[in-house]
């Protein structure tokens, strides 16, 4: 492999993608269509993902780097650093882009006028040097910082997009839906791959909820917060989403029904493998979540 083709799959660019097209969509199809007066003009919006991919590069790269022991267990074909990328080299490009992206967000946040906005990325960069570094070797708080941390891609948007994000507009409540959807299933499959990860992850000495509790006892934890997110899945189609019937019937087959399944397999699952492929199943019913933002803007 060479160096460059590792960079570009150490900094996750399927992930970046995935957030691009987030921002992309709540903006250009479904704030448009409701409408939500946005304050961002093209240029300012391509600030806003720069800096969110910027910075998201630099988490994953940090992220690798203190996970260089864990990873020699858990993910053995898959380390970049130090095979391909040297730890040294690492480092530099974690505080490039880190820094790109500090820099996007402030020019971003000098032209709306709201220079202490500046603050949300030097804040966003720093925690997510803390939660590789810290964080993510306590039970449940890193699992739900980097959740938190994913959710903001789309709260990132609306914060700069709108005066009044507090507004009751339906793309707003949309937005917000999402987000929550997006915290739910991010922190489910945090634990997931905290089962998946275990044996490296206890080697490293890290305190995960499987660690302490046992791989039963989360897997009970995660049947009680997929009970809560299907609770906010069917109240979402029932009381926010004002599509027409079949668009709720398409949320519920690209949704809710693989949602289902996942409930029904984690209960059955006892190998890595299969711990493996549910994680990557919530991944991909976070994608068809957003593929549902582009349906109901038609």
């Amino acid at each position: 492999m060479h160096f460059f083709s590792a960079v570009i799959k150490l900094i996750r660019w399927k992930n970046l993608l995935m957030l691009f097209i987030s921002q992309f969509f709540l903006k250009y199809f479904l704030f448009t269509e409701f409408p939500i007066q946005g304050r961002l003009n093209t240029f300012q919006f391509s600030l806003l993902t720069l800096a969110t991919i910027f910075i998201a590069s630099g988490g994953y790269i940090i992220n690798d780097i203190f996970d260089i022991e864990c990873d020699r267990i858990n993910k053995p074909q898959q380390r970049f650093i130090p095979k391909f990328v040297s730890k040294k080299a690492a480092y530099r490009f974690y505080a490039l882009f880190s820094f790109l992206g500090i820099c996007c967000g402030s020019a971003l946040s000098y032209f709306v006028n709201k220079p202490y906005y500046s603050f949300i990325f030097v804040g966003i960069s720093l925690l997510l040097y803390l939660y590789s570094a810290y964080f993510q070797k306590k039970i449940l708080i890193g699992n739900f910082i980097i959740s938190i941390l994913v959710a903001a891609n789309l709260l990132l948007l609306v914060f700069f997009e709108t005066e009044n994000y507090f507004q009751s507009l339906q793309g707003l409540r949309y937005a917000y839906s999402l987000a929550l959807f997006t915290f739910l299933l991010n922190f489910m499959r945090e634990m997931v791959k905290d089962i998946e990860d275990i044996n490296g992850d206890y080697n490293a000495g890290m305190k995960t909820l499987p660690i302490l509790l046992g791989t039963k006892r989360t897997l009970k934890i995660i049947g009680f917060l997929g009970a809560v997110s299907l609770y906010f899945f069917i109240r979402f189609v029932i009381e926010i989403d004002t599509s027409v019937l079949w668009k709720k019937c398409v949320f519920v087959c690209l949704i809710v029904l693989p949602f289902l399944y996942f409930l029904f397999r984690i209960s059955l699952s006892k190998k890595k493998e299969e711990f493996h492929k549910l994680s990557t199943l919530l991944k991909i019913i976070l994608g068809l979540g957003l593929f549902y933002i582009l349906l109901i803007s038609f």
